[in-house]
């Protein structure tokens, strides 16, 4: 299923998101960005209130397109965690 999702920068060093597709799921997106000469990370926690689904995500912005790190999520219903490496 393909997602599509927008985020606004509230300032040099945040944002906020939502899921325009798919419509009905309530997820919100807080996140931030840190930067140095050496190159900017991001991290980006997801919450549904709906599910009680949580994730993170941490890592590099390699260009204005790509993202590299990592991905870490609750996702079992003994709240089983997963951790996945973003392309």
């Amino acid at each position: 299923m393909p997602y599509e999702l927008i985020i606004i920068q509230l300032d040099p060093e945040h944002f906020v998101g939502r899921y325009v597709f798919p419509a009905d799921d309530p997820s919100h997106f807080q996140g931030t960005l840190y930067s140095s000469p050496r190159g900017t990370l991001f991290s980006i926690r997801q919450v549904n209130e709906k599910t009680g689904y949580h994730a993170l995500y941490v890592g590099k912005v390699e260009s204005p397109t790509s993202l590299s790190g990592i991905f870490t999520d609750i996702a079992g219903p003994a709240g089983d965690v997963r951790l996945r490496k973003i392309p």
